[in-house]
């Protein structure tokens, strides 16, 4: 008499695109952030731009911060799906997947805080020297 296999539970693993956009994702953001700032207030320095330049520092600040924001919440929504299907005797190699999920959590929120105090810069300090 056959006997019908059981079915193996496998649970989620995520894939590297998966840990990169995860861990790197408001670092990302935040290296892209202060790249764009620089070159905006050098330009804006060496063209006589005016007030608009802080409308558009302002704007940049923005889109980054949320970006951030956005993966962090993926971050966070990736480790909740591992963490939720982690077991004591896994052998899947979850565990560390889910610890970098966490890091990146955690990273988002430093990085999201870091783009906005940078973004606030400009509303107290000159962007160009007299």
């Amino acid at each position: 008499m056959p006997t019908t296999p059981e079915l193996i539970h496998h649970p989620p693993v995520a894939g590297k695109p998966t840990l990169i956009l995860g861990l790197l994702g408001a670092p990302l953001a935040w290296s892209l952030h202060l790249a764009v700032e620089y070159l905006i207030v050098a330009l804006a320095c060496a063209t006589g731009w005016g007030a608009g330049v802080v409308v558009a520092l302002g704007i940049v600040t923005a889109v980054l911060a949320v970006l951030s924001a956005l993966a962090g919440l993926f971050a966070l929504r990736q480790w909740k799906r591992l963490r939720s299907s982690e077991d004591e005797n896994d052998e899947t190699g979850a565990r560390p997947q889910s610890f970098l999920m966490l890091t990146g959590v955690l990273l988002s929120m430093l990085f999201t805080l870091t783009i906005i105090l940078t973004g606030l810069a400009p509303l107290f300090v000159p962007v160009c020297p007299t």
